[in-house]
């Protein structure tokens, strides 16, 4: 009995070492598309993409960006919303940016928002990127990001 109360302990410190779990990001409180940069992406296609459909609250209407890649995963752990895209291949990425400024940016409280844009291999869809991540490493990136008219 001993042993069985010892093992909970360490596994609810263990939880709570890891921090936030994933959680759902609330929709409503995004802004509904973004245009992003990115100057330093290796990747010419990565360094200007867009970002639409983010604040819908319909499950089968799922955000779309005009990277090749197909909207994976959408989820928030210790206040940071990561959205990521990928083909199911090589090709895949994601911005990760803060829920706070994710809201001011949609309130109109400030007009650029930061984040992180992290992306894998793309050279398949892009063939003029060499490919410098042999080990499989991705490569991350600062992007900003403004709000932009949904077509």
């Amino acid at each position: 009995m001993k042993s069985v109360v010892f093992l909970t302990a360490i596994a609810a410190s263990a939880v709570a070492l890891a921090g936030e779990p994933n959680s759902v990001v609330p929709a409503k409180d995004l802004p509904g598309s973004l245009i992003c940069s990115a100057p330093a992406a290796r990747s010419p296609g990565a360094r200007r993409f867009k970002i639409s459909k983010l604040n819908n609250v319909d499950p089968n209407d799922q955000p779309e960006t005009t990277l090749r890649e197909g909207f994976q995963e959408m989820s928030m752990a210790g206040g940071i919303v990561s959205i990521s895209f990928s083909d199911e291949c090589e090709g895949w990425y994601a911005v990760e940016f803060s829920l706070q400024d994710l809201k001011a940016l949609k309130d109109g409280t400030i007009t650029r928002l930061k984040g992180q844009l992290e992306y894998d291999d793309l050279a398949e869809f892009f063939p003029d990127v060499s490919t410098p991540n042999a080990d499989n490493q991705h490569d991350k990136t600062a992007v900003v990001c403004k709000l932009s008219k949904a077509k």
